[in-house]
């Protein structure tokens, strides 16, 4: 027999994953849907719309978000960062 604590774990952790899934599909929608901005509109201000990806993207040094899986990544990362409440740590004004 299975304790009821390890069923409870594993219920927990397929609730977070499921959760954080969902939740990194609908951020990584979030910046498909804006309309990429080039870099001299960023520079001169006059881009409106500048998705979470793009700024990414710009201060990646090693490699573009290009591909699903590079997006899907960054993605999942932030969501189990704010749902864990363990804080991102990479950010930085």
């Amino acid at each position: 027999s299975v304790p009821y604590s390890h069923l409870e774990l594993v219920k927990f952790i397929t609730i977070l994953l499921l959760m954080s899934h969902w939740m990194a599909c609908i951020w990584g929608l979030v910046a498909l849907s804006e309309e990429p901005c080039t870099v001299e509109a960023v520079e001169t201000g006059s881009c409106q719309h500048y998705s979470w990806l793009a700024v990414l993207q710009q201060g990646k040094h090693h490699g573009a978000l290009d591909t699903p899986f590079a997006r899907y990544s960054a993605s999942i990362h932030f969501s189990i960062m704010t749902i864990t409440s363990i804080g991102y740590g990479d950010v930085s004004p």
